[in-house]
Formats: C-alpha cells, sequence, structure tokens
C-alpha cells in the first residue's frame, strides 16, 4: 500500500496532470467547497495585489487526498512567529480543505506532521473553517491522533438552509406584517416595469454574457460604486467575475438568476453549485430601483424556488456581514470559526497568545474610536 506524503506546490507551477487530480477531488471530495476549486484558485490568483499562493496537498500516488491554497506569515494577528494559513482572497468564504472520501482523518493527520517535520510554521490557521461536517469532523479526529488542541477565535454564524422545508415555511423569520410589505413593493414593482416580476434562470452563451454586464453595471450603479467596492470599478475584478462565471457555467455548476421582469431585469443573483448545495457568491440590484427593495423581494423568490425543486439539497449563503440583518430569512445557520492548530512546542505558545493579541487590538482599537469622538465633538453654543 502507497504511503500518503504531503507537500507546498506553487500555484504557479501546476501543470496540466496536478489539475486534473486537483478537478477529480473537486468531485470526490467529502465536503465541497467552490472557493478552493482551480477554476476559482486560479482566476483569484491572477487579481492585481495577489501574494504568493502555495497547494499543501497530499497525495497518495496519483490520487490527490488533501488540497487547500495556502500563504506563509511571518506573524498572525500581532504575534511575530511564522505562520501558514488558508489564502482567502476577496471573494471567498470558506477556507475548510477539500479531502479525499478515502481515509480522510489519514489526509489530515499527513499534513500535519509534514508541516511540523518540517519545521514550515508554528501554527496552521484555518481561517472560515466551518465547524460542523465531515471535514471539520476528519480534522478533530486528526488533532486528537496526535494530541493537538487548536484555539478557535472570530467565531460566528451566518444564514443557511440545510434541510428542505416546505414552500407554506419559506417566510421563516419574517413576520406576516413583513411578508405583506414585501408583497405590496414587489405589485408596485411590477405595475413600474409594466409587467409580472419573477426569477429567470440565465443560460450559458450570449444570454450569460450580457447578464455579467448588467450585474457589473447594477452593482456600480449603488453605495458600492461610490465607494469604489463595486468589481467594474477595481482593475482585473471585472475580468475575474467574467471568468469564474464562464468557468463554472461549462462544468453546468453556475446558478445565474435576474430577477424583474424579461425586459428589464433589477436584481441579479450569481451562485456556484457543489454537490447539490448553493454558495451564495454575490448579489446585485439596479439603484434606480431601491425604494421597492428588490434585493430583500428577489431573495424571498429565491428561497421559495429552491423550495419548489428537488435536485439542488441545501444553500450556504456566505454571507460575511458585520452588520445583521433585522430579520433572518434562512431558518439555519452555519457555525464558522478561525481555527488555530499548534505544531510543535513553540506552536502551543503562539496559539495561546493569538486570542489575547486579537483582544488587545480590539481593545485598542475601541479606545481609539472612542477617543476620536471626543476629540471631534464639539460644545454646542
Amino acid at each position: 500500500m502507497t504511503k500518503m506524503q504531503a507537500s507546498l506546490v506553487p500555484l504557479s507551477e501546476v501543470d496540466e496532470g496536478f489539475l486534473q487530480q486537483w478537478r477529480h477531488l473537486v468531485h470526490q471530495c467529502i465536503e465541497p467547497n467552490p472557493f478552493f476549486d482551480p477554476i476559482m484558485t486560479l482566476a483569484a490568483s491572477s487579481l492585481p495585489g495577489s501574494t504568493d499562493v502555495e497547494l499543501l496537498a497530499v497525495r497518495n500516488g496519483t490520487e490527490l487526498c488533501l488540497l487547500m491554497p495556502v500563504l506563509r506569515m511571518k506573524r498572525y494577528r500581532r504575534v511575530p512567529a511564522p505562520a501558514l494559513r488558508t489564502w482567502k482572497h476577496d471573494y471567498s468564504s470558506l477556507g475548510n480543505p477539500l479531502l479525499t472520501p478515502n481515509d480522510p482523518v489519514t489526509a489530515v493527520e499527513t499534513a500535519l506532521l509534514f508541516l511540523r517535520e518540517e519545521k514550515i510554521a508554528t501554527v496552521l490557521v484555518l481561517e472560515s473553517f466551518a465547524v460542523d461536517g465531515a471535514v471539520a469532523n476528519a480534522v478533530n479526529s486528526a488533532l486528537k491522533r496526535l494530541d493537538l488542541n487548536p484555539t478557535s477565535l472570530l467565531t460566528h454564524t451566518r444564514e443557511a438552509v440545510l434541510k428542505h422545508r416546505g414552500t407554506d415555511e419559506v417566510q421563516h423569520g419574517l413576520s406576516s406584517s413583513t411578508v405583506k410589505a414585501q408583497r405590496k413593493k414587489q405589485a408596485r414593482l411590477a405595475r413600474k416595469l409594466g409587467g409580472d416580476v419573477g426569477l429567470a434562470e440565465v443560460p450559458r452563451g450570449p444570454e450569460l454574457d450580457s447578464a455579467i454586464e448588467q450585474f457589473l453595471r447594477a452593482e456600480a450603479s449603488g453605495w458600492k460604486g461610490e465607494d469604489g467596492g463595486a468589481m467594474a470599478n477595481r482593475p482585473g475584478h471585472a475580468d475575474f467575475l467574467r471568468t469564474i462565471c464562464q468557468g463554472f457555467a461549462a462544468e453546468g455548476r453556475l446558478q445565474f438568476k435576474l430577477f424583474g421582469t424579461a425586459e428589464t431585469p433589477v436584481a441579479y443573483f450569481c451562485n456556484f453549485i457543489a454537490q447539490g448545495r448553493i454558495f451564495g457568491f454575490k448579489m446585485a440590484y439596479d439603484d434606480e430601483y431601491r425604494r421597492f427593495s428588490p434585493g430583500a423581494i428577489a431573495e424571498l423568490e429565491l428561497l421559495t424556488d429552491f423550495y419548489s425543486q428537488t435536485e439542488l439539497t441545501s444553500i450556504d449563503s456566505c454571507r460575511e456581514s458585520k452588520f445583521p440583518r433585522h430579520h433572518q430569512l434562512f431558518p439555519d445557520t452555519l457555525t464558522i470559526s478561525t481555527l488555530v492548530i499548534p505544531l510543535g512546542i513553540r506552536g502551543r505558545v503562539v496559539a495561546r497568545s493569538i486570542p489575547i493579541a486579537n483582544a488587545a487590538g480590539r481593545r485598542l482599537r475601541e479606545w481609539n474610536d472612542a477617543l476620536r469622538k471626543r476629540m471631534s465633538w464639539k460644545k454646542p453654543r
């Protein structure tokens, strides 16, 4: 029996043979993660400002058993110690590694032993790590084998749909009055547009090309366009969106939906599909129709559409917002955390120090914010 072997592979040196193994792992892994798909990873690595990315890989002969894009860091969260962390580009929302169904625990164990023995880093940091599920179970089992105690920080939840429900449960988290108000806005929007409004799936081809450009214009029409965060305003980011949409569409794993009338779409959803799960990626609406709340109406329609079919089984909203919504439309949640895994004796000290440094930094920011507000306050005359 071939022994599993781990290595760090520069992303720039990935050849066609490795790509084939990577694609195979994407389709066979125990838990999907489209953000570590080669389509997404290679496109994101070409964005301006992207640093040198490596792939932490574990192979058993010609089979790829574990893969995770990583970055080497000289310090992590103010702690001056070498760390290896999950590579998170601007559009990455999940940091769970791709893992083989063939002995995933040994694959994780092999990766950890390699990092420790080669003294690559003092800690391995898994950012945006979903703490429940098959991958988390494999990671925890490997940690127990090696007697490693990880540290968790920045733990939070995000909206999800983890099981199908009846269409009568679509308004979960919304009061009847809120749903009624949204339906009234939808009716007013229909009158404004001069026709019935609804969701429409965009097929691959020229229609998708056109829809992507409409999405970019819509996103730039609102506050993201004003503050420079819209993809159309950032060099290389619009091309990144075009590349990944075409790549996922070619494999039948893109969900691109328009909301509005056939002549005038007012909201757009760009999602990815992996192993029956929808991963939210981007949503935008035309700011001209903001008073009708097209984003909220379209999201309710998207959930209704999901409950009316049986092919897709769950949704990860991938919504990482600092500003929680007043209501939770999605009925379930996923717990996301940053996992700091010590790699040796020094790593244990570093892992315990990071939460302390993080808390101190947070308190310092709060103190600075309070001081600025106090300094800018003027006594009323």
